[in-house]
């Protein structure tokens, strides 16, 4: 994953935390980290080249993340709205 610009590992680890709604860093290690990093990976096996200065790569990485973390009512939804958008990126050449 490449983080051209303004957007850094750090600057995506916090936009991730707040789209979770986290204040502490608990869970970077254990649990958010390894989410981003399964995300990039699922991209990556569909053809996505990812990268962190797309704000439609970085939404998909957050909808990832909010459809695995932890336990709510709402993770399928997450989960479908990533695949969508994973799937949406994935038919476009310059991803």
């Amino acid at each position: 994953m490449t983080c051209d610009g303004f957007v850094t590992p750090e600057s995506l680890l916090s936009e991730v935390k707040t789209s979770l709604r986290i204040t502490t860093n608990d869970f970077d290690e254990g649990e958010i980290k390894p989410l981003i990093e399964s995300a990039v990976e699922d991209m990556n096996r569909v053809g996505i080249s990812v990268d962190a200065s797309n704000p439609l790569h970085r939404m998909a990485i957050k909808h990832y993340c909010k459809g695995y973390f932890g336990d709510n009512q709402n993770q399928s939804v997450w989960q479908e709205a990533y695949a969508s958008l994973r799937d949406a990126l994935s038919f476009r050449k310059e991803s």
